[in-house]
């Protein structure tokens, strides 16, 4: 029988590479320097537990059916119902893995340790047809990135403004969520809860209060281009442990959005499984995207609540990661990136988003029913103008947009004025405007008036009185400018209302009463949020040629026994002599506690490191063993 050395031993160096490839986490701390350190690793129980997350339905099932040696036939007979095919394709899976190796007429699996049980052997092996997506859309990629920007503007200029209401519980409700959705022309509610939750990590918003607070740090985000915008919400996405729209109820109820915090570690690993598994040729539609990812990754979707496949393919369209149902350049490079935290992620990503959001392009032609209509995926340029001036009524391949009196006094409210609106739809448009529509934004400048702000109370003065009925919006006084207006908090609601009173003003609401709310936000700068970082590892073409070659990869021997250290309380000299052992391949005495809290003394020999575990040749044992590092009591050099 070849054992698992024997076989590594004779693999050429391309598959060899592909092996160290598909099993990175060999390398992440200190490189094996033999086969038979290399088969130990890949044999001990945290290895082969990350490993079996990467298998499909069909190779976990054979994998669950390998019990001890077991020959061609032998699983075809297991298998009497699947097709030979599909049988092979499951054990090429395997031994890509190197989680099981041809070994004479048939094939030897590695120690599983409890990952894999017989119950995992279904009898069907077959893979979901998939489907094909009709085309590779890039206009419905970029469709999708410009309507998750335009959403997303909304939804955090609503909290800028103070305007989303939290419960008195904690967290958002269903119903303000709906509110807000509905008021940014949200495509589901669900894309609100995507924002949101992605902003919260981002460190953009603050969820504690009676509504929710932006941070100091939303202003500067607001001001980014749209490019840069989508390229963190994405790169947060990527890296952060949770699913933001896929929440369990709370007590049998819809959960409150940004109550709760669940943290699940294999989010990253299960979103990389998860678009790495979509074929070239993409997903028909969406009932299909979920039997075959569920497929594709059937261990990530036992160990996460029912429906996180369908969670993470709307959450991937909604981003705009996929061209139509197909992967895109932007979903590529995020599987290549791998799970590098969120700054490389966007430092990776950021060429693509960019192409991604400057190549769209639209048409606007505005119609004498006071309407815009636009083709295509609305540009930046374009949905700064109308989004300002215009109130959005579709949301499609062609959006349209309403212009109003209350759209355009809106838009002079922040700052604009009639000749700039006129010139900027001069620009974006393809059609000339509308003599009506010119009229109706002259006649609300006319009617508008002036502003002006006294710069030593901060309080706004306007001549227009329908501006007193939108005093309650400006409402929250932060201490900066809010739309055009400066506001300063030190001016309390009484002060207020005595000046608009003075002025001439009688704001009121439907109750007869008049209130104003002044507030500073008390958000600190807190910027990002690094989720994780991701530990360096040797390529695997670099210890695929050391290995074979016999000369080992250089290691540092303080890294080395820093990470000793870090596990174990032996004196200097101790870890100094076992780090000298590990990099140089000496020989060394090991005094360490067993299971059973009794001191031994082993002799051991080409010793490789791995987390908090050192792996050798054991003379006690005669053949290798692992020892943990904290239950080391000391060590010598022979």
């Amino acid at each position: 029988m070849t054992t698992q050395e024997e076989w590594l031993a004779g693999l050429d160096g391309d598959r060899l590479t592909r092996l160290l490839d598909v099993r990175s986490d060999i390398a992440t701390d200190l490189p094996p320097r033999t086969f038979a350190a290399l088969s130990q690793l890949l044999q001990t129980s945290r290895s082969v537990a990350r490993a079996v997350t990467e298998l499909d339905a069909s190779a976990l099932s054979v994998l669950a059916a390998m019990n001890g040696h077991r020959t061609r036939a032998e699983l075809a007979e297991h298998f009497a119902s699947a097709a030979a095919e599909d049988i092979d394709r499951a054990l090429d899976v395997l031994v890509g893995f190197g989680l099981v190796w041809p070994s004479g007429d048939g094939y030897r699996p590695s120690a599983l340790h409890g990952h894999v049980s017989e119950a995992e052997a279904k009898p069907s092996l077959a893979r979901p047809w998939p489907g094909e997506a009709t085309s590779i859309d890039v206009g419905v990629q970029q469709l999708a990135a410009a309507r998750f920007c335009e959403t997303a503007d909304g939804v955090l200029k609503a909290v800028d403004s103070g305007s989303i209401k939290t419960l008195a519980s904690g967290g958002v409700g269903v119903r303000e969520l709906t509110i807000v959705s509905k008021t940014v022309g949200a495509e589901n509610v669900l894309v609100v809860e995507l924002i949101l939750e992605l902003a919260r990590a981002m460190g953009l918003v603050d969820p504690y209060g009676k509504e929710l607070r932006g941070t100091t740090t939303l202003p500067k985000f607001l001001k980014l281009g749209r490019a840069e915008k989508l390229s963190r919400f994405v790169a947060t996405w990527w890296c952060i442990e949770a699913s933001p729209t896929h929440r369990p109820p709370f007590k049998g109820k819809p959960s409150a959005l940004l109550r709760f915090s669940p943290h699940a570690t294999y989010y990253p690993g299960f979103r990389k499984k998860f678009l790495a598994s979509i074929p070239d040729r993409g997903i028909v539609d969406d009932s299909r995207a979920v039997d075959y990812l569920e497929w594709s990754c059937p261990r990530f979707v036992f160990i996460s609540e029912p429906g996180a496949v369908l969670a993470l393919w709307r959450e991937a369209t909604w981003l705009g990661l996929l061209a139509g149902n197909a992967p895109s350049a932007l979903t590529r490079a995020l599987v290549e990136v791998g799970l590098a935290g969120p700054e490389a992620t966007q430092a990776a990503i950021d060429p693509i988003v960019a192409e991604l959001v400057e190549s769209s392009s639209c048409t606007v032609h505005l119609l004498p029913d006071l309407t815009a209509v636009v083709s295509g995926p609305v540009s930046e340029s374009v949905w700064s103008v109308l989004a300002a001036a215009a109130e959005s009524e579709t949301k499609d391949a062609a959006s349209t947009w309403r212009f109003t009196p209350t759209s355009i006094r809106r838009y002079l409210d922040d700052g604009g004025s009639t000749d700039r609106l006129i010139s900027d739809l001069a620009d974006i448009s393809d059609t000339e405007i509308p003599q009506n529509l010119q009229y109706l934004i002259e006649d609300c400048g006319r009617r508008h008036g002036h502003l002006a702000v006294h710069s030593a109370s901060s309080i706004v003065v306007s001549e227009d009185e329908s501006l007193v009925r939108e005093i309650a919006t400006i409402a929250e006084l932060k201490g900066r400018v809010v739309a055009p207006t400066v506001l300063a908090s030190s001016v309390g609601p009484k002060r207020v209302l005595d000046i608009l009173r003075g002025a001439g003003y009688s704001p009121r609401d439907d109750g007869g009463h008049s209130q104003v709310k002044v507030s500073r936000t008390k958000a600190d700068e807190t910027g990002d949020v690094p989720l994780f970082r991701q530990r360096l590892r040797t390529p695997a073409a670099v210890l695929a040629r050391a290995l074979a070659s016999g000369d080992p990869v250089p290691i540092d021997p303080e890294a080395a026994a820093a990470k000793i250290g870090a596990w174990c309380r032996l004196p200097a000299r101790d870890v100094a002599e076992l780090a000298s052992a590990v990099v140089n391949g000496r020989t060394v005495h090991i005094h360490a506690v067993n299971k059973k809290r009794v001191a031994t003394l082993d002799e051991m020999s080409d010793l490789v490191l791995h987390a908090d575990e050192v792996h050798g040749w054991s003379v006690q044992a005669n053949g290798r063993k692992t020892i943990e590092l904290a239950k080391i009591q000391m060590v010598r050099l022979v």
